[in-house]
């Protein structure tokens, strides 16, 4: 009897020491797979196909301040962002990074962040974010820290959208508003324009 047990003993713990094998084997594999896409190099990265791209809701107002998020998607369920931050009326790009390894939910959650706590965000095309960035390229002075590598995400996207990006363009017929001290003092005076 005691050798049954024994026996039946040896052979479960057999079992487990398998069944731990396999399931370590299965998760190395799953977390090198994962470690190779989020160390996956920018070149690797830039490659992958776009994905959702999301831009704030006061993106076509003159001289705005506005943030932009284009994604591309690995297929194994990864995505890799670039955030740009751009003040169109004076300083440029502001900031820019770029992540690689976010998960799915995480990335909504972000997204759902910035809508609540910043400014509401919008889906948009890639090429309105491209052509943002190329707008406000040259009023950058310094360029943030991820400038390059968050400019390496959108290299290859063709720049579209309104051919004016800051707002709708102001004809001869309108008058502009006056704005700050000289603009008032202007007005006050009886000055146009």
């Amino acid at each position: 009897m005691a050798n049954a047990r024994d026996a039946r003993r040896r052979k479960k713990a057999q079992n487990k020491k398998t069944k731990d094998k396999v399931r370590k084997d299965k998760a190395a594999k799953v977390r090198g797979r994962q470690r190779r896409v989020a160390s996956a190099d920018l070149g690797e990265m830039s490659q992958w196909p776009l994905s959702t791209c999301y831009i704030g809701a006061s993106w076509h107002e003159r001289g705005c301040h506005v943030r932009a998020v284009l994604t591309r998607y690995h297929e194994q369920g990864r995505l890799a962002a670039a955030y740009f931050e751009i003040d169109l009326e004076e300083q440029g790009v502001v900031d820019a990074w770029h992540r690689a390894d976010w998960q799915s939910g995480e990335f909504e959650d972000f997204i759902g962040s910035l809508g609540e706590h910043v400014e509401p965000m919008e889906m948009c095309e890639p090429g309105l974010i491209k052509k943002l960035v190329d707008t406000a390229e040259p009023m950058t002075q310094d360029f943030p820290q991820g400038w390059a590598q968050a400019l390496a995400m959108v290299w290859d996207v063709a720049p579209e959208g309104p051919a004016f990006v800051t707002g709708p363009e102001t004809t001869e017929d309108t008058e502009r508003p006056s704005v700050g001290f000289w603009g008032g003092l202007k007005k006050s005076l009886g000055f146009k324009g």
